[in-house]
């Protein structure tokens, strides 16, 4: 392990904590139920441990593909058909993304670089093409 002479300067001084250490903090001060990052206070169902140890054992527990898992993303195609009638290509116009913040941010940069209104779908599910040409969907 290398010896330095001198103490390491952060290049993150003043970055301080995040908004789920805040608000966990909050939530036990106040006795509150912590929304901020899903802590339950139950026991998970029974049934979804055991899909979850059957597709595990089955060896599917992998990263999915970037995009989400091609299955799932040609659901979404079928939902959004009986849903609103539209018509969505799940290769290249659908992604699949973990949580909001991630599916929130491509559709606030589409906002932000477009000199239209938002395109896509209303209220529930939204698809939007990107000034690079990228394609989110977003709930």
């Amino acid at each position: 392990m290398p010896n330095y002479s001198s103490a390491i300067t952060s290049k993150l001084p003043a970055v301080g904590t995040t908004i789920f250490t805040v608000m966990s903090k909050l939530a036990q001060e106040h006795d509150a139920i912590n929304l901020s990052q899903g802590f339950p206070d139950f026991d998970c169902a029974p049934r979804l441990l055991e899909l979850v140890t059957k597709y595990f054992n089955a060896g599917l527990n992998q990263y999915p593909p970037m995009a989400g898992v091609m299955a799932l993303r040609e659901r979404v195609v079928e939902k959004a058909a009986a849903l609103y009638g539209a018509t969505y290509d799940p290769e290249h116009e659908v992604t699949i993304v973990p949580g909001a913040t991630y599916g929130a941010r491509p559709r606030v940069m589409t906002s932000a670089y477009s000199r239209s209104p938002p395109t896509g779908m209303p209220c529930a599910m939204r698809v939007t093409r990107r000034p690079s040409g990228l394609i989110s969907f977003a709930r």
